[in-house]
């Protein structure tokens, strides 16, 4: 039996297929576009805008970047941030106006959500970032 698999002699016959006008909102083609009057109409109703801050607050860029060379909290907190691709906590309550999950015995944070799809990824009760990834993990001061 031929199933069509790669390497088959299966001939077939794929056209390609134009994308129509009316499905792509916007020019870039992603089918999401919102324009400064919807924006500014849906802050005025209290509705969540999709991008950054309702207040639309600056976005402040850090003065000073160091690795970490030892285990602390804060080290361990920055480790988990950085893996769900946000630079600080600073940037991260910038994009979403929420308080962060932490954990109570030990206020590491518990859940976050992804930088690239805003999935949420969650963390274990104890320590993650082992001493092979401490030089990986960059402590911003702003």
């Amino acid at each position: 039996m031929d199933f069509g698999v790669v390497g088959s002699n299966m001939k077939v016959d794929a056209k390609p297929v134009a994308p129509n006008a009316s499905s792509h909102v916007g020019r870039d083609g992603s089918g999401f576009h919102v324009s400064a009057e919807e924006k500014q109409s849906a802050r005025a109703a209290g509705a969540r805008v999709p991008q950054g801050r309702a207040g639309g607050g600056k976005k402040r860029e850090p003065k000073k970047m160091v690795r970490a060379t030892t285990w602390t909290p804060e080290v361990e907190n920055a480790f988990r941030l950085q893996c769900a691709g946000w630079r600080s906590v600073e940037e991260y309550q910038q994009q979403y106006d929420e308080e962060l999950s932490v954990w109570p015995s030990n206020q590491f944070i518990k859940a976050l959500k992804a930088k690239k799809n805003g999935f949420f990824m969650y963390f274990r009760n104890f320590r993650e970032c082992e001493d092979k990834y401490l030089n990986r993990v960059k402590l911003y001061s702003y």
